[in-house]
Order: C-alpha cells, then structure tokens, then sequence
C-alpha cells in the first residue's frame, strides 16, 4: 500500500516538473494541456488513499503485535501457576480455563488418558459440560480422537463438512461447533490427552492461536505428569506405610 502511494507521487511530481513548472516560468497558464489537471487531481487522491490504506494497515499491525505480547506475557505467567499446582484437578481445571482466555473461544474442554487406559473429557468448559465430562472417547473418534491417534493439532473453522466431524458428540451436548482448534498433550514422546478449545468469539481461529495453544499444551503435559508421578510417590508411599503397620500388628 505504502509503495502504490508513492508511484501517484512520483508522477505527481514528473508531471509538475515537465508540464507545469516551465509553463509557470514563462507565465503563460494557457498552455496546459488540459489532461494534465485530471493527471494531476487523480495522481494526488491516489497518494492520499494509499497512504490511509497503509496508516490503517500499520495500526492494525501494531494492534496484533500488541495483543500477541498480552498473550505470550499470559503464557509466561500462565505457565508458571501450572509449574506451582500440585493437585490434578485444580491443574486441569486452570489449563481449560487458560486455553479458553487464550484462543478467545466460548469453551473447551481437557481429555485425558486415566488409569485403566479410557481417554476421557477430563474437564469440559462451556456448553455441555454436564453431558461431557467423564465421557469416554472410543479411539479415533471426533477431532479430539483423530488429534490424539496422529499426534498433530488440528484446526477446522467448518466443522460441519470436515470429515472427522462426529455429530454424536453434538447431539448429546447442543454444542454447535462453528469453529475447533485441538492440540495433543505430549509427554516423553508419548501422546497422554489433548486440549480442545471451540468457537472463537472474533472470526477464525489462525495458526498464531495453534502455536499459541500448542505452546500451552506443551507445559500442560509436563505438568500433568509431575502431578501424576507426585500422586503415584504418595499412593505408593501409603502402601509402604500400611504393610510396615501390619507387619508390626
């Protein structure tokens, strides 16, 4: 935009500096051409329509790049509360919470691998979180099963014609998805749930939100399964403590 408001310029400039300045010289304004005003009047619209167009651009940029910054410092922080939160629940509960503020959506929801090996709506956000929660997800099933088989994110801003859309799920819930974004939780290698975020409140979701979520996902993981390890020490120390008491008995 900036460099096609500076070619009307510059013809502006060739024109008066070819035509009008000499005519100028010598006085005589009779002599202009009477294209050469059109010239002129179109080649200075030109210019100022191209300089707002590219003013507007710039503060659009700037606008983005200050709202990427809000939400990398959101990162940071958010990141930081998970590394403190010792208890499973409460640290799930803050992932959906924070991949929902981050991504801008109306709701989302954890899955996670349990015990026995079920992958299930851990904790679910949103519309349908009453029918969702403790839900278990057969393999491969909807976004969030085809995520967490490939180990890739996802994006789908048309849920509707994609080809992994369950309608199942939406049925059971009256969640009408207009738009998903679906991350794998990675730990060691190893796919142990994923964050589904749904209908983003200002347009589509992009790639910077992928990154963004996939950035959150990533210390989600390392989180959960310290969580998990804490919990596994403590059952594990109970135990000992239990048969060294009935040992002593």
């Amino acid at each position: 935009y900036f460099i096609g408001s500076i070619i009307p310029l510059a013809l502006l400039v060739y024109f008066t500096v070819i035509y009008i300045y000499p005519i100028i010289i010598e006085g005589n304004s009779e002599g202009v051409p009477i294209h050469i005003p059109i010239l002129l009047v179109l080649a200075v619209t030109l210019s100022l329509l191209g300089l707002t167009v590219s003013v507007n651009t710039i503060n659009s940029s700037i606008s983005s790049i200050k709202n990427l910054h809000i939400k990398l410092n959101s990162l940071v922080d958010i990141t930081k509360l998970f590394r403190t939160t010792p208890y499973l629940d409460v640290l799930s509960e803050n992932i959906v919470k924070a991949a929902i503020r981050l991504s801008s959506s109306e709701g989302g929801s954890l899955l996670l691998y349990d015990y026995s090996g079920n992958l299930k709506y851990n904790v679910v956000k949103g519309k349908g979180s009453r029918e969702l929660t403790d839900r278990i997800v057969e393999k491969g099933e909807g976004f969030s099963g085809w995520v967490i088989d490939n180990g890739k994110s996802l994006i789908s801003n048309n849920p509707g014609k994609d080809e992994r859309y369950n309608p199942v799920i939406y049925n059971e819930t009256g969640i009408d998805p207009k738009s998903i974004l679906v991350s794998p939780l990675i730990h060691s290698k190893n796919v142990i749930g994923a964050i589904e975020v749904f209908n983003r409140k200002d347009g589509d979701y992009t790639a910077e939100d992928d990154k963004l979520l996939h950035s959150l996902a990533d210390q989600a993981a390392i989180s959960i399964s310290q969580c998990r390890f804490l919990d596994t020490q403590k059952s594990d120390l109970i135990n000992i403590t239990s048969i060294l008491i009935e040992a002593q008995d």
